[in-house]
């Protein structure tokens, strides 16, 4: 259910959340364009398409790896400044990749280390970043808060990528690395502006104790580990589908236009979907997220159904939206009900079980296609979806978390 209107409020755009907010702007801005720069540079540097392939590999595993090490660090310390260190040294890797392109000194080995440095950084930065959130703005203000930044993040991931390709043609790889190097660094000027709404001395355990207390508080939060495990089915029916699946069946049909033409829908309708919540935020999120996230199945449908141009656009453009729902509303309500002191690690665990499927899919689509046919799996795979959505609704856990109390340390910013 959809509340009525919602007065704007000074509450979301408190200084803090408002740096926040054009810090986390700017950082996605370089953060999409790098995938695509370095990409574009390897390619250009070695006209090899594995070694664009490895590198990328070796950004996505370090980040797996250290991802649950991130949410201690970010849950034992201040999340603020793990943001400004972190961005700093992300700043540091991409003027690396910039100047390895720009004097012609490409090697894969090199590639390969500041991947893996990348990754790295980004175990550490992810669980920080949703770990702040709620200590910038106050609990009745989180599903808006996170709306806007779903909807910032939507547009980010239209104009990055295309940007990054202006850049490229224009300026080359390597100069279009160091201007996203210049972006970490803005961000990081930006996060130094927050002050954090928490007041309380944490609790400094081991590494070792942080990793055991996240384990234990993540595995005893029944609606927690369920959604996680829902999420890492819907990732795995959905992103690789999706993506390789989808290209497959529409290429060619609709060529290449029409793909992006597609895609580009989808990013629209999570767009708008994230502008709504901002101003009509959901009554009982959990539950009615799941119920409008089952739309998010109607592109893999439609790849399956039909090669219209124009119900593909349409389906791709709800199923945005719908999945864009899905994801505003669970993390409002994993930062509404999950105490600060330990919700990076509860997030990172989150995470780890949610994305760790994907890489999986990835490998297994291709063979699956081949078994099954392109259109069948995809008509199969959004049926899937839709179970995957809707099952953990038959868990009390589930139905039950919107009418439990929000957790005791929100409190409301000073700035």
């Amino acid at each position: 259910m959809i509340t009525k209107s919602v007065p704007r409020s000074t509450n979301l755009l408190k200084r803090s959340f408002l740096s926040f907010y054009l810090g986390r702007t700017i950082d996605l801005a370089g953060g999409s364009m790098t995938p695509v720069v370095l990409t574009l540079g390897i390619l250009t540097a070695s006209g090899s398409i594995t070694d664009a392939g490895v590198v990328a590999a070796a950004t996505m595993f370090p980040m797996l790896v250290l991802l649950v090490l991130g949410g201690v660090v970010a849950d034992r310390g201040n999340r603020r400044t793990v943001l400004v260190v972190t961005n700093i040294l992300s700043a540091a890797v991409r003027a690396g990749m910039g100047v390895m392109l720009l004097t012609g000194h490409y090697t894969l080995v090199a590639a390969i280390v500041l991947g893996v440095c990348s990754g790295f950084i980004s175990a550490f930065s992810g669980p920080a970043m949703r770990g702040i959130v709620p200590e910038l703005v106050a609990s009745d203000q989180l599903q808006r808060a996170n709306a806007l930044l779903a909807a910032t993040s939507s547009v980010v991931r239209v104009g990055g990528p295309l940007l990054a390709g202006i850049l490229v043609a224009t300026l080359g790889g390597g100069p279009a690395l160091v201007v996203d190097a210049v972006c970490a660094v803005a961000a990081a000027l930006f996060y130094l502006r927050i002050t954090s709404s928490t007041g309380e001395v944490k609790h400094q355990e081991s590494i070792i104790q942080g990793l055991k207390t996240g384990w234990r508080t993540f595995s005893s939060i029944r609606w927690i580990w369920i959604s996680s495990i829902s999420f890492a089915v819907i990732n795995a029916l959905n992103v690789a589908p999706l993506q390789i699946l989808g290209s497959a069946i529409v290429l060619p049909v609709l060529g290449a236009a029409g793909w992006g033409a597609i895609l580009s829908g989808r990013t629209v309708g999570m767009m708008l979907a994230g502008v709504l919540l901002v101003r009509r935020p959901l009554g009982s999120p959990l539950i009615y997220g799941r119920l409008i996230g089952t739309l998010s199945a109607l592109p893999l449908i439609g790849f399956g159904a039909t090669d219209n141009f124009w119900l593909l656009l349409i389906a791709s453009f709800i199923g945005g939206a719908g999945f864009s729902v899905l994801g505003i509303s669970y993390d409002s309500t994993l930062h509404t009900k999950v105490s600060t002191t330990v919700l990076s690690r509860v997030s990172s665990y989150d995470d780890l079980i949610a994305y760790g499927s994907i890489p999986i899919a990835q490998i297994l689509v291709g063979p699956a296609a081949e078994a099954f046919g392109n259109h069948q799996l995809a008509i199969w795979c959004g049926i899937g979806l839709i179970l995957a959505t809707l099952i953990p609704l038959i868990f009390p856990s589930i139905r039950a978390v919107d009418e439990l109390p929000d957790a005791s340390n929100h409190r409301m910013p000073s700035k």
